[in-house]
């Protein structure tokens, strides 16, 4: 017996919260980020530095509005039923603009073949983009959503839904455009999600489920 994979969904569009660091860190931090990701001469990296799982999207590119210097994820490793805290620092080249969309798919990732699936088509959820990103802190502006040019600290914070129980890897993609199709940013991780409890795994590694034995990244 194969227990039947199906996508967790991280972000709920009712259970996101927010965090926020001082005005002053802000500040700092856009000091200290700036050698690192002036516009100029950005680059997208291989590896976004923070330690965190994200990489970017194989359609990214440096003119994508959002240009991400650095990501943070907390905690590593995530557990099914756990709640994590992301933190993004980066630079808008320009203002985005209202009704800005955000679309989350979550799939088999490089899996697919081990899971027996021969489609990566997963499942995916639209949402507006600022019920996402509606705190971003900016210097020049008291927050709120849309985003304007210039640097950009946010905080979102979720859980992963435990109803979605096998243990195993997934991939999600995190694709944000605005109104006119211009992509804002696209993040992509596969990680793997398991039970904290360990008794909770074995009963998926017993009957066969694939990537039961899956470990963090990083």
């Amino acid at each position: 017996m194969r227990p039947s994979l199906t996508i967790p969904l991280l972000f709920a569009a009712r259970s996101v919260s927010w965090r926020f660091a001082s005005r002053g860190s802000l500040a700092k931090q856009q000091h200290v980020l700036s050698d690192e990701a002036s516009i100029t001469d950005y680059e997208l990296p291989d590896v976004i530095p923070g330690g965190s799982p994200f990489s970017f999207c194989n359609q990214s590119r440096k003119t994508d509005l959002y240009n991400i210097s650095m990501i943070n994820f907390n905690p590593q490793p995530l557990y099914l039923d756990n709640g994590f805290g992301v933190t993004i620092y980066g630079t808008y080249l320009k203002d985005v603009g209202p009704n800005a969309t955000f679309e989350m798919t979550g799939d088999c990732g490089s899996h697919c073949k081990e899971y027996g699936y021969n489609h990566t088509e997963g499942e995916t959820e639209s949402w507006g983009f600022c019920p996402f990103h509606n705190e971003t802190q900016q210097l020049d502006k008291k927050g709120g959503c849309p985003p304007v040019e210039g640097f950009a600290l946010t905080n979102v914070a979720g859980w992963v839904m435990p109803w979605y129980r096998v243990p195993a890897w997934y991939n999600f993609t995190f694709d944000a455009k605005t109104a006119d199709g211009e992509r804002i940013y696209c993040l992509t991780a596969e990680v793997c999600l398991r039970w904290e409890d360990e008794k909770m795994n074995k009963w998926y590694v017993d009957h066969g489920s694939p990537g039961a034995n899956c470990t963090w990244p990083r």
